[in-house]
């Protein structure tokens, strides 16, 4: 990442296996805990004053996009920023279905991968529909939009 041009690389003061946890993988069973969490992560994010802040967790993209704390800042993928950097189209699969607004929408589209892992349509569609459910109810909410 230090090697792509323009990018002025300027990690948090909790970083590598030292990282703030964002919450998001306790969001759906936890909230309370996932927002105080978030919280903390958030304010020493905040204390950087980032233009953009780079991920390296689809949890964390997601728990620091809808952060009310994070407004005002922009957050991608490490993926993304490295295929960008190759000139490389990369596929943000997750923004894509979380666009979609619908849990049935992105149960349909994701079904042919589901079925090719070997995951039952009826488990994901039990787990994955209440997960999506919640999620997509809290994107609402924050009235935040991917970009």
């Amino acid at each position: 990442m230090k090697k792509i041009p323009g990018l002025n690389l300027v990690e948090l003061p909790h970083n590598r296996e030292k990282a703030l946890c964002c919450g998001g993988g306790t969001e759906v069973f936890y909230p309370q805990v996932a927002e105080i969490v978030s919280e903390k992560a958030a304010e020493e994010i905040k204390s950087i004053s980032p233009d953009e802040l780079i991920v390296s967790c689809p949890d964390c993209d997601l728990a620091f996009w809808q952060s009310t704390y994070l407004s005002n800042i922009n957050f991608e993928h490490y993926i993304d920023i490295l295929a960008k950097s190759m000139g490389i189209y990369h596929k943000n699969i997750l923004k894509e279905f979380l666009l979609m607004d619908s849990v049935d929408s992105i149960l349909k589209e994701a079904e042919e991968n589901l079925i090719s892992n070997g995951i039952p349509i009826d488990t994901a569609k039990q787990i994955l529909g209440t997960y999506l459910t919640k999620l997509l109810d809290k994107i609402k909410k924050s009235g935040r939009k991917f970009v």
